[in-house]
């Protein structure tokens, strides 16, 4: 299950919702999802999850824009997913080719759990084997979820600073 373009084409968008009604609807609708803002509203964590989707897929996008540049075979998607112990997981998913048969040669995955009446973010580089390349640093977001969109873009910016850091290991995997 994806949510975003393959190679980057908007056109080719599939919508999570879609795809997996049934989990999102009982996710959003869970009194344990919905928090209060400070006036006293209801805010929709999956709501905020999508905003948070938002920020992290343009830095995915940048990154795969790179790697392209030296590869222009490059195939890649992002997506996302949203479970009740997992709320938000996405990833970046790198081919040297677009090859439907072939295993990803790179992905990059961001994943939040709820742990100990927090969420709490970890991100790696791994094999589509699923052999662990980089570990890249850990997050906690805020209770207020209004708080997680700019939160996201912080660790945005690290998932970039991740990436550059082993930009020659990828560039070697990817091109």
């Amino acid at each position: 299950m994806w949510d975003g373009g393959i190679n980057g084409d908007p056109e080719h968008h599939v919508s999570i919702i879609s795809r997996n009604m049934a989990d999102v609807a009982s996710w959003a609708q869970g009194s344990d999802r919905r928090n209060q803002d400070p006036e006293g509203s209801e805010v929709n964590e999956f709501a905020v999850w999508e905003q948070c989707w938002n920020r992290l897929d343009g830095v995915f996008r940048q990154s795969a824009e790179v790697f392209r540049e030296a590869n222009p075979a490059l195939w890649f998607q992002t997506g996302w997913r949203s479970t009740a112990k997992f709320p938000f997981d996405a990833w970046l998913e790198l081919k040297r080719v677009e090859d439907p048969a072939r295993i990803e040669d790179i992905v990059v995955f961001v994943s939040f759990s709820w742990e100990a009446g927090r969420y709490r973010g970890e991100v790696d580089i791994a094999t589509g084997e699923g052999a662990v390349l980089a570990d890249g640093p850990a997050a906690e977001l805020a209770v207020d979820p209004a708080e997680w969109p700019l939160q996201m873009e912080r660790y945005g910016a690290e998932v970039l600073l991740l990436l550059e850091d082993h930009r020659l290991m990828l560039r070697d995997a990817l091109c």
